[in-house]
């Protein structure tokens, strides 16, 4: 079927109005392709979102569950909550989440291993419910948090990178200070001078990083 047969049908009065018949298809077909393309945004946009599955139903579980629910612009959708860890293989297949949260209140014996590890390699991305408590809330959840969690965070360990950037941006900041405030100190030292016969600076010994004095 010619399509421009169809716009012809569809825009009779074109001639009578002294168009082109050939532009008046063309507008037609611009309009229907502008309006699927419309329609089609905002369909993607209300399925557009990231499934969670939540293995368990401990505290933090409950307080993720109702973060998720009271922002829905972070568009994550809830699919399910397993406690029982056995069945986390069938559900899930049936759920087919993006994202699966552990939230298990006791762990020991009860982490089904198998099951998490087949759905990372399947490309489900697995974290621990307080990392997805901070990522949602900004908060650490501290009672979630296990002793060695705290021991073994990357958090503690700082790049060369990153010390070098801070000492330089220290220093930089300490020479712009003195240069600005270099008047104000001067007079300051002069009126210390003049009130007192001890020095105009007190020195005291103080212990810095890695226990070095200064």
């Amino acid at each position: 079927m010619n399509p421009m047969g169809i716009v012809y049908g569809l825009v009779p009065p074109a001639s009578s109005l002294g168009w082109d018949p050939r532009v008046a298809g063309l507008l037609v077909i611009a309009g229907l392709l502008l309006g699927l393309r419309l329609c089609h945004g905002v369909r993607r946009r209300h399925h557009v979102g990231e499934r969670v599955l939540i293995v368990g139903t401990s505290a933090l579980a409950r307080q993720i569950i109702k973060e998720i629910e009271r922002r829905p612009d972070l568009r994550y959708a809830v699919v399910g909550v397993v406690d029982d860890a056995e069945n986390l293989g069938r559900v899930v297949e049936a759920t087919r989440p993006d994202r699966i949260v552990v939230a298990l209140a006791e762990r020991r014996q009860r982490l089904p291993f198998y099951p998490l590890l087949e759905a990372r390699a399947r490309g489900i991305l697995v974290e621990d419910a307080a990392e997805t408590y901070e990522r949602l809330t900004g908060k650490l959840a501290l009672e979630a948090l296990s002793p060695s969690s705290v021991i073994f965070s990357r958090d503690f360990r700082s790049s060369r990178l990153h010390l070098a950037l801070a000492r330089a941006l220290s220093l930089l900041t300490s020479v712009l200070g003195l240069v600005v405030l270099a008047p104000v100190l001067c007079l300051i030292a002069l009126l210390i001078k003049l009130e007192s016969r001890g020095p105009v600076f007190f020195v005291q010994e103080r212990v810095g990083l890695f226990g070095r004095s200064f």
